[in-house]
């Protein structure tokens, strides 16, 4: 065939690929390489029509093909590379593309899309200075500017994504994505009115920029102006309607609208189309989890995660469910393969710290200790926004109490100014009290759940001449809790379903005088409720111990033992001090069963030394100070809680042998029906609370069973808790200062005498103990509602209360 025939045929083939007829293309790719099997041209074009079907297999051989004929030609070491990603062959992409830098250096082609690949690794840093040798080479290069402001986003590094586009600007100040870009960095800088002056910039420039109007949708979707939010993203649809970003945040718009059917539908559709974009199956995986359907949600994640090793924020939130959901080792292996990243490292180690004490894995602590506080100083001190922290955690490792508190502050004042639009078009009016004085009590935890089994016993005894009551529930529950919670409150209401507007109008329209948080920056709470303060008086009790260092919360509750004058100065709430312990708990019954050493696998001679608190409080300084009682206790044994997690035992185990204890002495319980659980603290002679997060209700229920309790005295409010129930009970030699005198006291106290004379002591103290006063406890409270509304009604801001 002559060459103007191969060309024309080339020609003719190019044309059916450009209009997606592949197959058709490819025989004449075939009908060429039969009479040139060298044709590279062919070679690499059949490549990419593979590459296009995603036979990413078939595309790699044609590429490697080709490279066997012309080794150095950078497009097909640049598809290669690409191809590469979508088998999951990662180092090897790495290594593609890095002999494309290596070989051509100078060409500002092969490292702008060196750039581009190296950053859907993941690898930011080498993206970042590739796209920067671009701009050396070429400083004019528009898109290079753009994607590396782009990537200095992701990597939080706002100033410098700002300085790419403002220079952007310079070189052509027409140029819409320029503006449109800044406007994204401002946004996430939490401001939002010059984003949007931005954004509406952006189209004037062009009319039919629909990013300018995705993100508009999405600014108003934050100010939950739902109907604009929705008409801004189907501006946005229209102009690009294949865009699954925008079609999933309109489908999940529509959900928080209320149109709950059409929104799922819509992302179940996009999901079934099979593109494999990342967006419908976020936007449906994070309706699943706040709905609680774990299981649907791993259903749908895990295989897609499986697919699409590089679909981070899946990785990210598949392992956070994992974990919530106790699959702890997977859980671990998906956050680990995030903790690296830029956007994810800080909540992902965050959630890896917690999870290694739930595994047992003590070994880890000092170095989580050290990696996450390193994550919570940089972003501290940077200039990124994180809409879903879990601050909770802070209080289970010793994290400095100043850095803590500003990490709290910082994620609070973030999220208020995401509420502040909605709470001044709200902008609540309170009404005047009537006779009595209304107490709402908002809670996601209204059932069998630590939280309510605390606080029960509050509406049981409430003055119902003086209070009326309202129990406002996050969660739908119906079990023997719910149930007596039910009976003793005035009203009973669930929010589950409202709209957080709806319920915070609810609760104003309710005519509340004081609302009390139950949970905190806990799972399910939606903080967005009080945010929007619907009640002139806020306070947060029991379920958060430390400040929520918040504008929406007025007041938080302690005594004198909890708060010193070091960790009082990291409240930004009064204080309304209840002494002797400002801990509300109820009367905790136990069963009739007949508990026995032999059916918990306990030996029948011995000292029983017990900790049944969560694994998550663990520490390697309380797990080192439990061997060296054993040490020196013999015969004695250790029995611990395990969260029904097998590996939390063999862990421990596996390191009271390598400290030379017989691991038998370690024995283990799982979770039982908590009236039964009352019971089997029997069984245990002396309970060794746990440093930096002590038992709180694990502790009361040992108290309440008349269990001697030894615990360990720390700095922050989670870890002085157990101290205040004992010295209410005026047992301060139950309270250890550091770990050696904890390890001194269990070693003197395991003395057969002493521990029939702690018994005795344990007893006479109970009597007449306030701990275990209900109603009194009830009183007390009552009495500081009273003063904070007098201090209210009266004109005067809150201030610190002291309850006698």
């Amino acid at each position: 065939m002559p060459r103007v025939s191969i060309n024309t045929y080339y020609q003719t083939a190019l044309d059916l690929h450009k209009s997606g007829k592949l197959r058709e293309a490819r025989k004449l790719y075939d009908e060429i390489l039969k009479i040139q099997p060298k044709h590279l041209e062919s070679i690499f074009m059949k490549g990419q029509s593979f590459y296009q079907e995603k036979k990413y297999e078939e595309a790699l051989k044609l590429y490697d093909h080709g490279l066997t004929l012309h080794p150095k030609n950078p497009d097909l070491f640049l598809q290669k590379g690409r191809a590469l990603i979508k088998v999951g062959a990662l180092e090897e992409a790495k290594t593609s593309f890095d002999y494309l830098v290596e070989h051509h250096g100078d060409n500002t082609k092969v490292l702008f899309h060196a750039a581009r690949n190296m950053k859907e690794l993941g690898m930011f840093k080498d993206a970042v200075e590739l796209y920067e040798k671009v701009i050396v080479l070429n400083p004019a290069h528009k898109q290079a500017l753009n994607n590396l402001g782009n990537l200095y986003q992701q990597v939080y590094d706002y100033n410098r994504a700002l300085e790419c586009y403002e220079k952007l600007i310079e070189i052509d100040s027409t140029f819409p994505m320029a503006y449109c870009n800044k406007a994204g960095v401002l946004q996430k800088l939490g401001k939002i009115v010059d984003a949007e002056q931005l954004y509406l910039k952006t189209l004037k420039l062009d009319a039919r920029n629909a990013l300018a109007l995705y993100n508009l949708g999405v600014i108003e979707g934050v100010r939950h102006n739902r109907d604009r939010s929705l008409q801004l993203l189907q501006k946005a649809i229209q102009i690009a309607p294949d865009n699954q970003k925008y079609l999933s945040t309109y489908a999940s718009t529509l959900y928080g609208n209320g149109q709950k059917k059409e929104g799922l539908g819509i992302l179940q559709q996009l999901i079934k189309q099979g593109n494999g974009s990342e967006e419908p199956y976020l936007k449906l995986g994070k309706i699943l989890m706040k709905e609680r359907e774990f299981d649907k949600f791993l259903n749908l994640m895990v295989p897609y995660t499986e697919q699409n090793q590089y679909a981070w924020e899946s990785i990210f939130l598949t392992g956070a469910v994992l974990d919530f959901t106790n699959r702890l080792e997977q859980a671990e292996q998906y956050l680990l393969k995030v903790d690296g990243h830029p956007e994810f490292a800080l909540r992902a180690n965050m959630t890896l710290q917690l999870l290694y004490a739930k595994l047992g894995r003590v070994d880890k602590y000092e170095e989580m200790l050290t990696k996450v506080s390193a994550l919570l100083r940089d972003y501290v001190e940077s200039d990124r926004q994180e809409d879903e922290l879990p601050v909770y955690n802070l209080a289970y490792y010793p994290f400095d109490l100043a850095l803590a508190s500003q990490v709290t502050k910082k994620y609070s004042d973030s999220f208020t100014k995401r509420i502040q639009p909605l709470r001044e078009r709200l902008n609540f009016s309170y009404q005047p009290k009537e006779e009595k004085i209304k107490i709402g009590y908002l809670s996601p935890n209204f059932r069998v759940h630590p939280d309510a089994m605390l606080v029960k016993d509050l509406f049981k005894y409430h003055n119902k001449n003086k209070f009326e009551v309202y129990a406002y529930s996050l969660r739908k529950s119906d079990d023997e809790i719910s149930a007596e919670i039910r009976q003793n409150v005035d009203h009973f209401i669930d929010l589950d379903n409202l709209k957080v507007e709806d319920a915070a109008q609810k609760i104003q329209e309710d005519g509340i005088n004081i609302l009390i948080s139950l949970s905190g920056y806990n799972f399910g709470m939606k903080m967005e409720i009080p945010a929007l303060r619907p009640a002139p008086i806020q306070a947060i009790y029991m379920g958060y111990n430390e400040s929520l260092q918040s504008d929406f919360f007025d007041y938080a509750f302690g005594d004198e033992v909890v708060l010193t004058n070091e960790n009082r100065k990291y409240f930004s709430e009064s204080i309304i001090y209840l002494p002797p312990s400002y801990f509300l708990n109820a009367e905790m019954a136990p069963s009739d069963k007949k508990v026995t050493k032999e059916e918990y696998g306990l030996p029948a001679r011995g000292i029983v030394f017990g900790c049944l608190n969560h694994p998550r409080k663990l520490s390697h300084w309380v797990v080192s100070a439990w061997f060296d009682i054993l040490k020196q206790v013999p015969e004695s044994v250790l029995w611990l809680y395990h969260a029904n997690q097998k590996i939390v035992e063999s862990n421990l185990k596996e390191m009271a042998s390598k400290e030379g204890i017989d691991p038998n002495r370690l024995i283990f319980c799982g979770k039982e029906y908590y009236r039964d659980h009352y019971r089997r603290m029997e069984l245990i002679d002396l309970f060794l609370d746990t440093p930096v997060y002590n038992g709180h209700t694990t502790c009361l229920e040992a108290l309440w069973m008349r269990i001697s309790v030894l615990t360990i005295q720390g700095e922050s409010v989670s870890s002085r808790l157990c101290s205040s129930f004992i010295h209410s009970l005026g047992m301060p030699e139950m309270v250890a200062s550091d770990m050696n005198e904890y390890v001194a006291k269990a070693v003197a106290m395991s003395q057969e005498s002493r521990l029939s004379s702690l018994k005795d002591q344990m007893k006479s103290a109970s009597k007449d103990a306030s701990l275990f006063n209900i109603p009194q406890l009830v009183s007390r409270l009552e009495n500081a509602y009273e003063k904070m509304w007098d201090n209210y009604q009266n004109g005067r801001p809150p201030q610190d209360i002291h309850v006698d």
